[in-house]
């Protein structure tokens, strides 16, 4: 009886204590029901309008231009350098004198061989002489013949070496380079002087073979043109001169030569260029940068209730930075920067507008 009585002021506390509890999880429940909700404020975003124009898909890839005529002259006969009339930079003409060898050890030679060809000339006009009205056997007209015309040989050799001591320019052209100084041997192989046509330029570019259909289909009529680094990144046209027909085994690449259509000042030879083929284009379409686009080829816009909204897009066309779009879109307000920060029917405030740069062509 005793125990009974003392557990009954437990029971209480802890039949008190789960009142309690009930009662506080009551009032949370009612207070949370009509609390009221947060605001959602608007999403800072920027936007951006589509643009129209030419829009081009193009192969860009390294070239270097070279002269159309460039030759390297190399001497045909052995000796010392005696004298040079050009430098780097000179404009020479067709047949113009480039450079002296010393000629002396030539020109006695030529004298040497005029002399024993001047001699056997007479001796063969004698004997055939003679033998015309039958004073001389055949066989000193054979023999007097066969010396005249070894003679005349050597002297026309001798003749022709002392004329190869003057080294002529075989082209018209600017001197792109000098090889060898005065006083120095030179031998046939020689280096001597490099000479190129600065008017007819010429670009290379090696092709990655993946790319040779391209080419083929579109030879006459594919579009090109080159940004040269050092003169300002300025658009130059090319045309298309020759394409090989045959892939390098070693680099699995083709070579393309193409003409520059423009007179351009401070192009020369040797220089990089970066050039790009056109080998697609559409006019007079909508396009976007592909900054618009998010995770799931989503693109996401502003409807007319100003809340953020989306559509699935996959582009069929596009260059390196922009895709075009259908012409439905043309009014849309595209979400340029904050489109992955917000969830359909957010309401947005556009914090700045832009449009779409247009050039005569987008690439």
């Amino acid at each position: 009886m005793s125990n009974s009585r003392k557990r009954f002021p437990f029971i209480k506390i802890i039949i008190l204590l789960l009142i309690a509890g009930v009662f506080t999880l009551v009032v949370l429940s009612i207070s949370r029901k009509t609390a009221p909700p947060e605001k959602e404020y608007p999403a800072p975003v920027i936007t951006i309008q589509p643009g129209r124009g030419r829009l081009e898909t193009i192969i860009h890839i390294n070239g270097w231009i070279q002269a159309d005529e460039i030759v390297t002259i190399s001497p045909r006969i052995s000796g010392v350098v005696e004298s040079i009339s050009v430098q780097m930079g000179d404009s020479v003409k067709e047949g113009e004198l480039i450079l002296q060898i010393d000629n002396s050890p030539y020109e006695l030679s030529f004298l040497q061989a005029r002399a024993a060809y001047l001699s056997a000339e007479s001796t063969f006009s004698r004997i055939e002489s003679l033998y015309d009205r039958q004073a001389s056997t055949r066989q000193d007209y054979d023999v007097a013949r066969a010396g005249y015309e070894a003679a005349k040989s050597q002297f026309e050799l001798a003749q022709l070496n002392l004329e190869y001591t003057r080294i002529l320019s075989p082209i018209s052209g600017s001197v792109l380079e000098t090889h060898i100084n005065r006083g120095s041997m030179a031998g046939p192989g020689t280096p001597l002087v490099t000479v190129g046509d600065l008017d007819t330029l010429m670009v290379e570019v090696h092709v990655p073979e993946e790319h040779y259909s391209f080419f083929l289909q579109g030879e006459s009529t594919m579009e090109a043109f080159m940004t040269v680094s050092a003169l300002g990144d300025q658009n130059i046209p090319l045309e298309i001169e020759a394409i090989s027909s045959h892939i390098n085994m070693n680099t699995r690449s083709f070579l393309v030569k193409c003409r520059i259509s423009e007179e351009t000042r401070g192009l020369r030879p040797g220089m990089h260029v970066k050039v790009g083929f056109i080998t697609g284009f559409q006019d007079d379409v909508l396009y976007l940068p592909f900054k618009v686009t998010s995770e799931g080829n989503r693109l996401w816009f502003v409807n007319s209730n100003g809340a953020a909204d989306y559509t699935i897009f996959i582009p069929d066309f596009y260059s390196q930075d922009y895709f075009s779009i259908p012409e439905e879109y043309a009014d849309y307000d595209f979400i340029l920067e904050g489109q992955h920060f917000i969830s359909p029917g957010r309401e947005v405030t556009v914090i700045e507008e832009r449009t779409v740069p247009v050039f005569g062509s987008v690439r």
